[in-house]
């Protein structure tokens, strides 16, 4: 009995040694971090519009979020000022993976949140999803991050020195999911 007894104590030992391997070196999942990081936006707007034109008649601006208060900007957040028909301005947002396991960006959703469809349209030209972002290698630039370029466009049924609210979120899962 006592026998027995040591070595189910062995067997314990062993098992839980060979969790705490595992896990300690990364292989377990206990340590994996699934983090997005929205980290730089920019527009095409100069302030002169049309290009021919010597007057500020609409503008682009933006803001970055941390939405789950995880120190990271998850959420993106455009503003078209004193727009009106016809006016364009199209962005580019930086998305980082901040995390140490690839990861499936699985939809972008970029929505206007102040206007009807009839009034302004979004389309995402790239990148097109899904997309794998690799995890951080502390290298700018790399296969860590994307850029993800959309156009806002004011048509026909837009209301002159008007602004329109543009919101934006990315679905995010494990690569492997």
């Amino acid at each position: 009995m006592k026998a027995r007894l040591a070595l189910l104590a062995i067997f314990i030992v062993l098992s839980l040694l060979t969790v705490a391997a595992f896990t300690s070196f990364g292989l377990g999942q206990s340590g994996d971090i699934y983090a997005i990081e929205v980290i730089d936006w920019s527009s095409n707007d100069n302030g002169d519009d049309p290009p021919s034109w010597d007057k500020d008649v609409a503008s682009c601006s933006g803001s970055l979020q941390d939405t789950d208060s995880d120190g990271l900007n998850d959420h993106f957040a455009f503003t078209i000022s004193n727009g009106y028909p016809g006016y364009e301005c199209t962005f580019n947002v930086t998305v980082h993976n901040a995390g140490n396991v690839t990861l499936t960006i699985a939809d972008i959703d970029i929505h206007p949140t102040t206007a009807p469809a009839t009034e302004i349209a979004v389309t995402v030209s790239q990148p097109t999803t899904p997309w794998n972002l690799a995890p951080d290698d502390d290298v700018a630039g790399g296969d860590d991050e994307v850029v993800v370029v959309f156009t806002v466009s004011l048509l026909q049924g837009a209301i002159p020195n008007t602004s329109y609210d543009i919101e934006g979120t990315l679905t995010v899962e494990s690569a492997g999911s």
